[in-house]
């Protein structure tokens, strides 16, 4: 090396000692920073979990010659940190990006910057936080702050496991032990002291998410000697049923962990009832009926029944039934006495052995509980018999099977499913297709508008036998149903089996039917002289005296029927000339219910207008009478009448109105 060279190099000795020298002058100058949210006390730094989802707040202290000129050189600043315990200056990392920001200007002091989420979303762990600053003017010297701690924790007690189980006295609880229920908390790993415990008492099934619920007393301190009583006014206010005592455990940093949960504690409160329970009976098989379960009473609805009160029952005890092999899915809950608890068409096939048609032994039982607590059973043996005849029932237990199929009803004169005016006095055939399932001596019988027509056996052939099944309809069977679409169908049953079965109704249109009306008839007529005399009147609603008609029940006068009727009063005998004066008529009436049950009355009104001008009219005072009326039949107005004599006259005259007494 030469002397020019040495020179050199000694002034770049002292240059770089005094860029040295400066640094060292300023290093830790810089006041520390301060992190906006941090929690007091240990450990230092820590950052409520609330604060992570947003951008990390800092004050940072103007430094000596802060740039507040923005017309001279400004400052560099970048934000770092290194995990805590690190004695290495390269562990530093620039929290923002761009790494460094120029500061120069007007700022608060202090001056607010962020620590960017990008930065810390999902990192745990203890950092040394610092500032940095590149003086603009200072040469690229970098002076550091002093540090301050930063705590992130998103990791909860327990981790990502489930809590360990609380421990709870051996159940059940009952009114014997429910203000000594206290629940023990074992030790877990990583427990701190600022750790809080949140205890729930909750029914049924751990629901994922309890964070709705409000812990019994609040988010507390884990009690000395980790026991946690459970309050008796809790367990009375939760009332019966399964319980699970669950926690939840919360870090300072508000961190909680998953739910911790007992094991299941059934609850029964109140007076319990004791056995023995009392006997249940079946609905349709008890000691009134026929104790026996058919497929009708099926259909009927079938029910266990309790008809003795239990002591100590209460609302909301619940019935477990039994039907042979079968449990009911579901408890039925009391509300009342007696109890009757429907038992599914499901449950009583799913019982029977079809296999062994015929009547069968069943034991039906039931379970009495409080909450889940068993507390006594009772049971009663019946018979079941669901054996049939015939197809599978796509409706089952409905008596009605739609696989049978329906008939066809040919009339005599050839029509399908119609009887016309060609027909009256000839009788009709019924023809049925096999239907799947026939065989040797099932009865089928057959039905015209609701009346048996007869039966018939079923042979040996005819189950191979592709013609249809054919059965005549007499005409007296036929007229006594009337018009109308007239419900033809049939049965099917066998003598060794207890239950049958029907068809679908297939309406018949009847037209041919011709229809008679009954004749009126006259309550009050002297059947002595066949005739309408004095004693014949009666009075009535309005106040005057007339004769009372009255139009029979019959398969016509239906509710709803339009009805007219009208009378004629006659000088003579045989209805020949009229007294003066229109009829009397009634205008278009409608039948009512119970007018069709009882019949029609109607009223010949008043004695003055209709009966009195009969009598001097000729020499004898005798006259007569006609009412006719007509019923509103299939669109067509038919007729119905009578006639008969009238003798209103006495000894001394006219007839007395009123009646002398």
């Amino acid at each position: 090396m030469n002397m020019l060279e040495r020179k050199l190099a000694a002034k770049n000795a002292r240059k770089a000692y005094f860029k040295r020298a400066v640094g060292l002058r300023h290093a830790a100058a810089h006041v520390k920073p301060t992190v906006q949210g941090v929690l007091p006390g240990d450990p230092l730094g820590l950052i409520p979990k609330a604060l992570l989802t947003v951008p990390l707040k800092v004050e940072i202290p103007h430094w000596v010659n802060f740039p507040t000129n923005p017309t001279r050189p400004g400052d560099e600043l970048r934000l770092q940190w290194r995990p805590l315990g690190s004695t290495d200056d390269a562990a530093y990392i620039d929290l923002l990006d761009p790494p460094s920001i120029e500061i120069k200007g007007v700022y608060p002091d202090p001056m607010i910057q962020e620590i960017p989420l990008d930065a810390f979303k999902n990192v745990h762990g203890a950092f040394e936080f610092r500032y940095r600053v590149v003086g603009g003017n200072d040469g690229g010297v970098a002076t550091p702050s002093e540090t301050t701690p930063i705590v992130l924790d998103i990791i909860p007690p327990y981790g990502s496991a489930y809590p360990a189980d609380l421990i709870l006295p051996a159940g059940p609880i009952t009114d014997a032990n429910r203000a000594a229920v206290v629940a023990e908390i074992s030790a877990y790993p990583d427990e701190e002291s600022s750790d809080r415990i949140g205890v729930f008492w909750v029914k049924g099934d751990v629901p994922d998410d309890i964070s709705g619920l409000t812990p019994i007393g609040g988010y507390q301190a884990i009690p000395a000697g980790r026991k946690f009583a459970i309050p008796e006014a809790t367990i009375v206010a939760a009332g019966d049923g399964d319980f699970y005592a669950c926690y939840i455990l919360l870090d300072k940093a508000g961190n909680d962990s998953r739910i911790g949960k007992s094991v299941k504690m059934p609850v029964a409160l109140g007076p319990l009832p004791v056995a023995p329970f009392p006997a249940p009976t079946v609905r349709h098989a008890d000691e009134i009926s026929d104790e026996l379960i058919d497929r009708d009473d099926a259909f009927l609805g079938v029910y266990l029944e309790i008809k003795t009160e239990i002591t100590n029952w209460k609302i909301g005890d619940r019935i477990e039934v039994k039907w042979g092999s079968k449990t009911l899915d579901v408890l039925f809950p009391i509300s009342q006495f007696p109890v009757s608890v429907p038992v599914p068409w499901a449950t009583l096939k799913a019982a029977y052995d079809f296999t062994k048609p015929g009547s069968q032994p069943t034991i039906v039982e039931y379970t009495y509980y409080r909450g889940s607590l068993p507390l006594g059973s009772a049971d009663v043996t019946i018979q079941v018999d669901l054996s049939k005849v015939g197809p599978e029932n796509p409706d089952e237990p409905n008596p009605v099977n739609p696989a049978l199929g329906v008939v066809t009803v040919v009339s005599f004169t050839g029509e399908v499913d119609k009887i016309v005016a060609g027909d009256v006095n000839e009788p009709a055939t019924i023809k049925l297709r096999p239907y799947e399932g026939i065989g040797p001596d099932q009865k089928i019988e057959f039905f015209w508008g609701g009346k048996s027509l007869g039966t018939h056996t079923v042979t040996t052939e005819e189950p191979t036998d592709p013609d249809d099944i054919e059965f005549t309809v007499d005409w007296v069977n036929i007229d006594a149903a009337g018009n109308g679409d007239i419900d033809v169908w049939f049965s099917v049953s066998h003598d060794d089996f207890i239950n049958d079965e029907k068809s679908k109704p297939k309406p018949v249109a009847v037209s041919g039917v011709p229809i008679v009306l009954a004749p009126p008839e006259f309550p009050t007529i002297d059947t002595t002289w066949n005739w309408l005399n004095c004693p014949s009147l009666e009075l009535t609603d309005d106040g005057s005296y007339g004769i009372r008609v009255y139009i029979p029940v019959s398969r016509y006068l239906v509710e709803g029927t339009k009805i007219k009727l009208k009378w004629t009063s006659f000088i003579d005998e045989g209805t020949v000339t009229p007294i003066p004066g229109d009829p009397l008529e009634s205008g278009e009436l409608t039948v009512s219910k119970e007018q069709e049950q009882q019949g029609f009355i109607w009223w010949v009104r008043p004695y003055d207008t209709y009966f009195l001008p009969i009598y001097g009219a000729d020499s004898d005072n005798i006259g007569s009478g006609k009412v006719e009326y007509t019923l509103l039949i299939q669109g067509k107005e038919e007729p119905g009448e009578a006639t008969v004599d009238i003798g209103m006259y006495t000894s001394a005259g006219t007839c007395n109105i009123p009646p002398s007494p």
